[in-house]
């Protein structure tokens, strides 16, 4: 199970600044499919946060600091779960700004990413922010639970499928790696068959039957595919062993 706000959180952070028109934050709030924007200052420090009540009734020369609410409310990314949510009841809001060990915005937590980080279960961000992994250069889609409802979720094409330990009192990790010509179909594989053809894979499957969820990204290319599924399986043997 997740245990810190930094494995709940959403670190794909959009911000804005206090000098930035309250229309544009408006528009950009509509547009990511949000419900507020941090705003910060030059060294990435929050000053307050300005939520679509915030701005709907902003005037047109009005600027975020003139409608922004302050201070804002944060976290610190290593807070437990419990802390954060006891938190966000006691300030009766529906979301933290996430601050790193040098007080500078890192993400943004919200009530149902905590929820959902309690009860084991993977966090779901919206669409419009993209999970990029930096290490491999290439975007994943939200974990989701492995099982016959969500796989309609993973591309139903080639790509690259992770295979994440997780679940209630569980520490949450990247377990496999592979290529896969439809990662729709091998997912489905997964689920109505033995791997007995994989023996390392049968082994981390039967290991892990509770709690397994997937992650996914759309890959054309059969060398990209390959090459990213063997850099990602040597980091988990290097992890493992090194």
């Amino acid at each position: 199970m997740a245990k810190t706000v930094r494995e709940v959180m959403n670190p794909e952070l959009f911000s804005m600044r206090a000098g930035d028109k309250a229309a544009e934050g408006l528009g950009y709030i509509r547009a990511l499919g949000i419900t507020a924007v941090p705003v910060v200052d030059a060294e990435m420090r929050p000053l307050g946060v300005a939520s679509f009540r915030d701005l709907l009734a902003a005037a047109p020369e009005q600027t975020l600091a003139d409608r922004m609410t302050t201070p804002a409310v944060t976290i610190e990314s290593g807070a437990s779960l419990e802390d954060a949510a006891q938190m966000i009841v006691q300030r009766g809001v529906h979301r933290a700004v996430v601050v790193d060990d040098a007080g500078k915005v890192c993400g943004v937590v919200s009530a149902l990413d905590l929820i959902a980080g309690i009860l084991g279960l993977p966090a779901k961000h919206p669409d419009t922010f993209p999970h990029y992994d930096k290490l491999h250069a290439v975007t994943w889609g939200n974990d989701e639970l492995l099982d016959l409802e969500h796989v309609e979720a993973a591309p139903d094409r080639a790509g690259v499928l992770l295979l994440v330990a997780g679940g209630k009192d569980k520490t949450e990790r990247v377990i496999w790696a592979e290529s896969a010509y439809n990662v729709r179909t091998r997912l489905y594989d997964l689920l109505s068959r033995p791997q007995d053809d994989h023996p390392e894979l049968a082994n981390l499957l039967q290991r892990h039957h509770v709690g397994l969820r997937f992650r996914a990204t759309a890959i054309e290319s059969e060398a990209r595919r390959r090459s990213l599924a063997a850099a990602v399986m040597a980091g988990l043997r290097f992890a493992a062993f090194g």
